[in-house]
């Protein structure tokens, strides 16, 4: 099974795409870790794929999250099953926001070494710009890809990691919503 799990930064994509690598012993792909080298250098769409199509060939399961555009075509073409976790822009900055603090407070390492700090965080074109202004563009890319995706998709919407748990231990509601 190869999954694609997309949506907004701070949706939930990592924690959601960790849960069912960790449920399911599939291999995790963070696209974040591909896209960027040491020292938050974007590396070229060919080191991307070329990255991409050495991870995706070694395990027949895997869970790739993150939307580029440098592997839409390969994912679209990859993945057998699109899921879109949609969180409205209020969750997804104060989750970026918290995110990114403890991250800059723990000096927490990321992709290749790269670390957030306070500068990064609120410059212009930083991850909270990014989060706030690139929200409505992200979510009309989103759904182009939805739209033409092939096979089977979901979307869940205001998912929390939490949710998805409870729905794996067979408690709660579901949060899935097929379409």
């Amino acid at each position: 099974m190869k999954i694609w799990v997309v949506g907004t930064p701070g949706s939930g994509k990592s924690s959601f795409a960790g849960e069912i690598c960790f449920s399911n012993n599939f291999m995790h792909i963070e696209l974040d870790g591909l896209v960027w080298g040491s020292g938050w250098r974007r590396r070229s769409p060919d080191e991307i794929l070329h990255l991409y199509n050495i991870l995706t060939s070694k395990n027949e399961n895997w869970v790739c999250d993150g939307n580029y555009y440098e592997l839409e075509e390969s994912l679209i073409n990859d993945s057998d099953l699109l899921i879109w976790i949609k969180t409205p822009l209020y969750k997804t900055f104060y989750r970026v926001l918290f995110r990114s603090l403890m991250r800059i407070v723990k000096k927490k390492s990321l992709w290749n070494g790269n670390v957030e700090s306070f500068r990064t965080l609120f410059k212009y074109n930083g991850m909270l710009w990014y989060t706030l202004f690139g929200h409505r563009s992200m979510v009309k890319q989103i759904e182009r890809i939805y739209q033409t995706f092939p096979k089977t998709k979901f979307v869940i919407k205001g998912i929390y990691p939490m949710d998805f748990k409870l729905h794996r231990d067979g408690k709660g509601a579901n949060p899935w919503e097929h379409r």
